[in-house]
């Protein structure tokens, strides 16, 4: 199973960091998100405009996943599609 849904507002609610060299820095914006099932749990992927991996998070459910989705994004549930 895969969800993707489209960006429309960032609420700046939480950020992602990936290691440097220098220190943590952040990841680019989300302007697109998946939930994917994955090793028993669901993984809300979000990636760049340009495409670029921005970051992931595990949840144990469906529904976790797309509540943090909506915090994060205020994506609604009918902003979800399923990917063929």
């Amino acid at each position: 199973m895969r969800l993707n849904a489209r960006v429309h507002k960032v609420t700046g609610a939480t950020i992602h960091y990936e290691a440097s060299a220098e220190g943590p820095r952040p990841m680019p914006a989300a302007a697109r998100v998946e939930i994917v099932d994955e090793n028993g749990g669901f993984m809300l992927i979000r990636y760049s405009a340009e495409g670029a991996f921005a970051g992931d998070t595990w949840h144990a459910t469906l529904e976790e996943a797309k509540r943090q989705a909506h915090f994060e994004f205020c994506i609604p549930e009918e902003g979800w599609e399923p990917q063929l």
